[in-house]
């Protein structure tokens, strides 16, 4: 089975926002780059997941013929209380921790890399795996990693080091 993952259009918030879980939408004119990569992808046998967020769910929606599936575990890592947040405005007392060791703790009321990697692997075990089809997801950043992580046998390190582009489908084998 191919999954194309593709990253949500940029969102329309101010550049340096922490935004992990808080639903946003995209930022006004993302139609035609995606209409670009749609005309090179599209096929209407395709089965469309997505983060139930609006920046995900609405290019989703303008991509696929059928129904979305919408999934919950596609959704981007919880930042908890530093969503809305700007980046900098986060206490250095509770970020520097984080980033040294993301994978075994959270933000505040958040999610550790860990906790993102347990969901995000029980959706892959979920989905159907069918040599014959390909499934388009419409996800986040975060759970790009994470898949690419999983299915390549990155270690949790180096996925940070992953460029993940707005609009620029990623192609994995199941």
């Amino acid at each position: 089975m191919e999954l194309v993952l593709i990253r949500h259009p940029p969102v329309d918030l101010p550049p340096g926002t922490c935004y992990g879980q808080l639903d946003v939408p995209p930022a006004p004119g993302w139609e035609p780059q995606l209409d670009t990569l749609k005309a090179d992808l599209f096929r209407a046998s395709d089965t469309v997941f997505s983060s139930p967020s609006r920046r995900c769910a609405l290019p989703a929606e303008h991509w696929s013929q059928l129904p979305v599936h919408y999934a919950p575990e596609l959704m981007e890592l919880s930042f908890g209380e530093w969503e809305g947040k700007r980046w900098d405005d986060i206490p250095q007392h509770q970020l520097t921790p984080w980033m040294e060791a993301y994978w075994e703790k959270s933000p505040p009321g958040g999610e550790s890399m860990a906790d993102l990697n347990r969901r995000v692997s029980n959706w892959l075990d979920e989905v159907p795996h069918h040599s014959h089809c390909r499934l388009i997801v419409f996800t986040h950043a975060g759970v790009i990693r994470t898949l690419i992580g999983i299915l390549k046998n990155h270690p949790p390190k180096d996925l940070f080091q992953i460029d993940v582009p707005h609009l620029q489908p990623f192609h994995l084998e199941v």
